[in-house]
């Protein structure tokens, strides 16, 4: 039997297929994530499988072509989900569900198609070439439903594939194409069929070449255009390339160091112009030489150098210490970093000029040297610390601080130079505070030292100096300075103190003698007379407590009243001021400032006494010294202005200068405002002035307010109560004529038991005697009232919570200390004896009398 032309063409088509579908599924295989290259090869493989029927087809009989018509159809339903499945991938929908959904659609047709009730028959059509009949399926609803159904597909796969993304709608045009045309071809057959003239021969497989060819000319296009961006690429690399030698060329020649490769025969590869330079060879003249026909070095830098070359050629990165070379300026000191380079023993080195830094590391050793040797020489101590250990200190520190020829600061935490109540303030000065004085770390002595921080290097390393100054002789000289400060200005007010004592001291001797003789004749007031006399004895009171005020030079500082303090002042100069203008003073309220009345009370006096002596004499209603005290930023501020004659503006600068002065010879010694500024800046404060001729100065004390604060022992809070006896008083006092006089006053209050020793006191303690309180005086010769305190204290705890101590002045320190720790049991001679019953009240625990009319103090 002769072989159809047309089974030929099918069978050519099938091959085309098979190849296509091959060529999909490799696509597959490289690009597992692009599942439209499976379904494209199922389709293909489908059209492949038609177009073999198809080929056979053509030359069997009736029964062969029932059964093959039905394999076909059911080929052609594949194919129609194929390319519907195709679609939604290229869309990105298709989920596994929908894909579940679709095949199982496709079983029924595909069963129809495969069963023998949709396609029951053939009939036999003439072929329009070759010889023989080409039996064809029996045209009934079903076959054409299941046609229309596939045609549903393809038009279905066609939409889909429209909603494909943007950046894939380029590539999809090709396929859609394709799928068009072969629909077109499936159209063609249907119509045929519907209008009753069946085709003799299938044009579906046909159809397939426009889905081949969309196909491969796509993959044609991105063939070339993947050509093009290969050549273009490689264009682009070579100019890359060409650039990178470039780049790598100017890199290497601007390196500030030699660069030299070497090959495993130490062949130079690479020989940059430093390392010419260097070397003294050029770079033309080096490429390709072995590197030791290039040095010029000794031999045992040589020999050194090819041991650390070995060594780098193993995998290692080594350093060399500075060889001598020979360039053009003569002999160089060079180092070699030298680290492996590429796979065959190659080596690269990196060649440092150390000439200058040698150079200069000498120079910084014999710098050291001589600053060393300038640290020690200097008489100033100075310390060396890096961090917070002492590294170095000089011989006048270790003199100042006593130290023996075996004793090492060195490693000691900083700390160590220093008292360990001003490590803190040592700390804040290397922390960039302002010099200060601190008290040094002396074995035998209490040194003070004005110590100062500067950064520095040491031992090429970051490091502080402190420069500390003995100023200890210098503050004892300005100690006795301001002593003598304070005598000349005790000396300068004595006569005006001693007018001020002996008016109120006249009257007082005036009214006691008329007192006496009224007493006995009659006629004069007594209550007058002894008025007037009280006022007296107040007033030389407040004189003789300012002037010991004055005169203490108590060290400790504490919380001391600026309103006292000037009221103080102000007592002292009040015969200065009387005579030549008119005082006036205003206290916004009480400020409290950390000092001691003396040092205060003295620069306030000084201010005071110099406004005194700018105003004219002789018009003290004309002139005005007014003294007003407030508060600025946090400081308690005490103005001095007075309505003088001002300070000249050439003068103004020099007035705070030790031992300047206008005044005549022997009227002053200049140091009174030099030692106020100095003393109002140790308390951490600071002195302005302002001053304009013919209208006056004012002079500003600012100091650092401090809140009223005490340490006393508080005196035992009992409920008060009404007494139910006498209360049992004893009063201990050197003194007997003073013990008569308060004992007069007081027994009519109190049971009284009176002692002129604090040995006889200590003697009725023992003998049991019971006392609600204990009236002592503090100085007493022999044992002194402190020292009643600490016995009894010690014997006698529940007596000691109801000690008074009187006194008329503490003048030594142990006294000073005594009377700030006990501050709220001091009762200040003269004794107000009214006062004195409140406090031994108070002592009791008992309710205080109501105040009576006599207010008579006994001295």
């Amino acid at each position: 039997m002769s072989v159809s032309i047309l089974s030929i063409g099918d069978s050519v088509l099938g091959g085309a297929a098979a190849l296509l579908t091959a060529y999909e599924l490799w696509l597959f295989s490289r690009r597992p994530a692009h599942a439209e290259h499976l379904w494209m090869g199922v389709t293909s493989l489908m059209a492949a499988a038609y177009a073999g029927l198809m080929a056979v087809h053509y030359n069997v009989g009736a029964e062969a072509a029932l059964l093959l018509s039905r394999i076909e159809g059911a080929v052609l339903g594949v194919t129609a989900f194929a390319t519907l499945a195709w679609s939604l991938t290229v869309a990105g929908r298709a989920t596994p569900r929908a894909l579940t959904v679709l095949w199982a659609c496709a079983l029924l047709p595909v069963g129809l198609t495969l069963s023998p009730w949709l396609i029951t028959g053939v009939h036999p059509v003439t072929q329009p070439l070759g010889e023989g009949v080409f039996w064809r399926r029996n045209v009934s609803p079903g076959v054409t439903a299941l046609l229309l159904v596939g045609l549903a597909l393809l038009g279905g796969a066609l939409v889909v594939s429209t909603r494909a993304p943007p950046e894939r709608r380029r590539e999809v045009r090709h396929f859609q194409l394709g799928i068009g045309l072969w629909g077109l071809t499936a159209l063609y057959s249907a119509v045929s069929i519907w209008l009753g003239q069946q085709a003799a021969f299938s044009t579906t497989e046909y159809g397939f070449t426009a889905l081949a060819a969309s196909v491969v000319a796509h993959d044609v296009k991105r063939f070339m255009e993947a050509l093009a961006q290969s050549e273009h690429a490689a264009e682009s690399n070579a100019s890359k390339h060409r650039a990178l030698e470039l780049l790598h060329h100017d890199v290497v020649s601007s390196i500030g160091e030699g660069v030299v490769v070497l090959d495993a025969a130490q062949r130079v590869r690479l020989w940059n112009p430093v390392a010419a330079q260097l070397a003294n060879v050029p770079t033309d003249s080096a490429l390709g030489e072995r590197l030791w026909d290039l040095l010029r070095i000794a031999a045992k830098d040589e020999k050194t150098l090819a041991a650390k070359l070995a060594q780098a050629a193993r995998g290692s990165t080594v350093t060399t210490a500075p060889i001598t070379q020979h360039d053009h300026r003569g002999r160089v000191q060079v180092v070699w970093t030298i680290a492996p380079f590429g796979h065959d023993g190659g080596v690269i080195a990196v060649l440092r000029d150390v000439t200058s830094e040698q150079a200069a590391r000498a120079a910084l050793i014999r710098s050291e040297k001589n600053s060393r040797a300038l640290i020690e020489s200097l008489p100033d101590a100075i310390a060396v610390l890096q961090g917070d250990q002492i590294l170095y200190i000089n011989a006048a520190l270790s003199n100042l601080l006593e130290l023996s020829a075996e004793d090492s600061l060195s490693g000691l935490r900083a700390g160590r130079l220093v008292h360990h109540a001003d490590r803190q303030r040592l700390q804040a000065i290397r922390e960039g505070g302002t010099p200060a004085e601190l008290r040094l770390s002396s074995r035998h002595r209490s040194i003070t030292a004005e110590v100062a921080c500067v950064p520095i290097e040491f031992d090429g390393a970051p490091a502080q100096a402190l420069i500390a100054r003995d100023v200890t002789d210098r503050n004892e000289l300005t100690a006795r300075m301001m002593e003598l400060d304070r005598m000349v200005a005790v000396g300068t007010l004595a006569a005006g103190v001693g007018h001020e004592i002996n008016n109120p001291l006249a009257y007082l001797t005036a009214n006691l003698e008329e007192l006496e003789l009224s007493l006995g004749k009659g006629p004069a007031e007594p209550k007058v007379l002894v008025d007037e006399a009280l006022q007296g004895a107040r007033r030389i009171r407040d004189i003789v407590q300012a002037i010991s005020g004055f005169s203490r030079a108590a060290p400790e500082r504490h919380a001391t009243s600026l309103r006292d303090a000037v009221q103080s002042a102000t007592t002292m100069a009040g015969n200065e001021i009387r005579h030549r203008a008119r005082l006036s003073i205003d206290h916004q309220q009480d400020f409290y400032v950390s000092a001691n009345e003396a040092e205060l009370g003295q620069v306030l006096l000084n201010l005071l006494v110099n406004a005194c002596h700018a105003v004219h004499e002789g018009g003290p209603e004309k002139n005005e010294i007014r003294v007003r005290t407030y508060s600025e930023n946090g400081r308690a501020v005490c103005e001095v202005s007075d309505t003088g004659s001002g300070i000249p503006a050439n003068v103004l600068p020099r007035i705070f200068d030790p031992f300047f002065t206008t005044k005549p010879v022997g009227q002053g010694t200049g140091l009174g405002l030099s030692i106020c500024r100095q003393t109002v800046r140790s308390l951490g404060g600071d002195i302005e002035v302002e001053s304009e001729l013919g209208v006056g100065t004012t002079f500003r004390v600012l100091l650092p307010a401090v809140e009223p604060t005490t340490e006393p022992l508080r005196l035992a809070k009992r409920v008060s109560a009404p007494p139910t006896r006498s209360l049992r008083v004893m009063l201990v006092d050197d003194d007997e004529a003073l013990l008569r006089s308060l004992a007069r006053p007081l027994r009519r209050h109190f049971d009284l038991t009176l002692c002129v020793s604090a040995e006889e006191a200590l003697e009725r303690l023992e003998r049991g005697e019971e006392l609600d309180a204990v009236v002592t005086d503090l100085m007493m010769p022999g044992t002194s009232g402190m020292e009643l305190y600490a016995t009894v204290e010690r014997r006698f705890p529940k007596v000691a919570e109801r000690m008074l101590f009187t006194t008329g002045g503490a003048f030594t320190p142990e006294a000073t200390a005594f009377c700030a720790k006990v501050a709220d049991r001091i009762l200040p001679k003269p004794i107000s004896v009214a006062e004195l019953k409140e406090r031994v009240r108070a002592l009791a625990g008992v309710a205080p009398e109501p105040s009576e009319t006599s207010g008579a103090r006994l001295h």
